[in-house]
């Protein structure tokens, strides 16, 4: 049920001389299975380096068509705890080595007429890597946050604070991941530990280019396998009820963000994990029915995020270690089953979530690239995202793990938020998390913690329903 975990072990698999798809781990559901499907990689090069211009990916496209006031601050960024003995030298050629590696990291953004082209300079000119005294961690971080130039780059910075012994990396979202950042964090470490042990640096292959994908969606945009889509898409959109609350005449900015939190148990997060069914479909249908029985309806629709790396619309295409943004949002309409029963509710919200197209990247072309089925990305009022495994992201020299202080607001205060609600679940420090992100200024605190609480105490009862494997 962890796609980003098995696409890191695509990636390694790949690197052993294996070809394997993410779309394998699904529909072999054991280890017997699962080696039936194994093929030697045979004849698969590394992609080569890339400079010039690349197409816009629906992500891309959906966020220069919000017109954001401060465009240039809209960043995802992580504080991570390093060794007392940390090496600034060795890690600022660490980093001329990602950024040379990683095409999408040396990005650059301008306006030509009512639109954006984004191109890739062949060499990064400015110097990513800083080193900040720190005396005020939490100044320091803001202004890294608003370093950043879309036109003229850079658009990634590495910051290390030898005071409190913690490094920073932000980097604007355009370029960036949650699997970007995992695969950046895993290239850090490999080329940190060879230039210390004086070896020679080796990273990971290439693999697909950035703009490849982009060109690819692009033809495939205009195609029949899309049309195909469409009725299933606008299916579900007819479906998107609001939510209480919520209202188009009120503004829903970043300034007014809350968040109210909860997480399982060690033990409970052992046994959820545990379970016959995926993490992804007990979460979805805890969240559904929490919302469900706020609204007093029996469906609901969601955004939800997925890495939209592995859609399985291409032969030849490997993004497992491609940085950029891939992000993939599509509306999933969720129908809780007539009767009670957590199991067959659980078993509803796999079917629908399976029954999704391409893996819910037709929804962000058809209405960024294609112009079909509406003009928004974002059509539901909540949205849901899993993360999965993050902390192993954060292990091994020189990490210690990532920090306890804030990595910094990485948006704009008066920058529209994507939707009303939305809902993060990760694992870390060996237990589930779960987010209620939502706007002061349209729920209440005690309205939105009900539903964190309330998700938390189905997603226990969903996990003891569910037979164990």
């Amino acid at each position: 049920g962890d796609s980003i975990l098995t696409l890191q072990v695509v990636s390694r698999a790949h690197d052993a001389g294996i070809a394997i798809r993410v779309s394998d781990f699904f529909a072999r559901q054991s280890v017997r299975e699962l080696a039936r499907a194994l093929q030697p990689a045979m004849g698969a090069s590394e992609a080569e380096p890339f400079a010039g211009d690349a197409p816009l990916l629906p992500i891309q496209r959906w966020f220069f068509a919000q017109r954001f006031p401060e465009p240039h601050v809209h960043n995802l960024a992580f504080l991570l705890e390093v060794t007392r003995d940390f090496d600034a030298h060795a890690a600022e050629r660490v980093v001329e080595h990602l950024v040379a590696h990683h095409d999408a990291l040396r990005m650059r953004y301008r306006k030509v007429g009512d639109g954006w082209v984004q191109t890739c300079a062949p060499q990064e000119t400015h110097r990513v890597f800083w080193v900040r005294d720190g005396a005020s961690l939490e100044a320091d971080i803001a202004d890294v946050h608003r370093s950043f130039d879309l036109e003229h780059g850079p658009l990634i910075r590495f910051v290390y604070f030898p005071r409190q012994a913690r490094l920073l990396i932000a980097a604007h979202h355009l370029v960036v991941d949650g699997v970007s950042f995992r695969v950046i964090l895993d290239d850090f470490r490999g080329v940190y530990v060879c230039l210390r042990r004086a070896q020679p640096v080796r990273l990971a292959r290439r693999t697909t280019p950035f703009g490849e994908w982009g060109r690819r969606l692009e033809a495939w945009a205009g195609g029949e396998a899309l049309r195909a889509q469409l009725p299933y898409w606008q299916s579900v959109v007819d479906q998107v009820r609001p939510l209480p609350g919520a209202s188009d005449g009120v503004p829903n900015l970043v300034g007014s963000l809350a968040v109210e939190e909860g997480a399982l148990t060690d033990r409970e997060t052992d046994r959820l994990l545990s379970c016959a069914a995926s993490p992804v479909d007990l979460l979805l249908a805890a969240v559904a029915s929490a919302v469900c029985a706020w609204t007093g309806e029996r469906s609901l629709v969601l955004d939800v995020d997925a890495h939209g790396r592995d859609a399985g619309l291409f032969e030849g295409v490997d993004l497992s270690r491609t940085v950029g943004w891939f992000t993939a949002v599509y509306p999933l309409a969720v129908r809780l089953p007539e009767e009670d029963d957590g199991r067959a509710l659980v078993e509803q919200v796999r079917a629908q979530r399976m029954a999704v197209p391409s893996g819910g990247v037709g929804w962000g072309v058809a209405t960024t690239m294609a112009g079909q089925v509406g003009s928004d990305l974002a059509s539901s009022w909540i949205s849901f995202n899993y993360l999965g495994r993050f902390e192993a992201a954060a292990e091994g020299e020189p990490f210690v793990g990532f920090a306890s202080e804030s990595a910094g607001l990485g948006f704009c205060p008066l920058q529209r938020r994507m939707h009303p609600v939305e809902v993060v679940a990760v694992i870390f420090g060996g237990r589930l998390r779960i987010s209620w992100s939502y706007s002061r200024d349209l729920h209440d605190a005690r309205t939105v913690r009900r539903l964190t609480d309330d998700s938390l105490e189905r997603l226990r009862r969903l996990t003891e329903v569910v037979a164990t494997r």
